[in-house]
């Protein structure tokens, strides 16, 4: 029974891509395999990243990097929204706070160094220097230079 269970997946598999395949879509294998897909966005090179419950995903239109705890200093693996300031610089909405990253540094604002009520950041919008972030206890704004 088990040998049909795996033989009936693999079927599946085979056929699901060959549907995709036909009706224009292409599915890429990206690293974090079993984490939720929460967001995808671009910023304004082109790269999209893919916001994971295991980190953030950067595809580039040739390979993938992923960003975790254990590889920088991104303060959470669950990002669930990103979004890019003026100077293209990523805001992280995470679960441990805020975070900036400006291609080299990531920087967090959180409960304890900043206004935020609350590290679980659900949402990020930014519009012109202002950098708005969604939590369970209500919206903060940050002026950004």
């Amino acid at each position: 029974m088990k040998q049909f269970t795996q033989l009936l997946i693999c079927v599946l598999t085979l056929l699901s891509s060959f549907v995709w395949g036909q009706n224009g879509f292409t599915s890429y294998p990206i690293p974090l395999p079993n984490a939720s897909k929460n967001k995808i966005k671009a910023d304004v090179q082109s790269n999209k990243w893919i916001c994971t419950s295991n980190g953030l995903v950067k595809y580039d239109g040739v390979s993938f990097s992923a960003y975790q705890t254990t590889n920088s200093n991104i303060p959470s693996n669950r990002v669930w929204d990103v979004a890019f300031d003026a100077s293209n610089s990523l805001w992280a909405a995470t679960s441990a706070g805020l975070a900036k990253f400006d291609g080299t540094t990531w920087t967090t604002f959180n409960v304890i160094n900043s206004g935020i009520p609350n590290d679980t950041i659900n949402t990020v919008f930014i519009n012109g220097t202002d950098i708005w972030a969604g939590t369970k206890q209500g919206l903060s704004k940050i002026r950004w230079k």
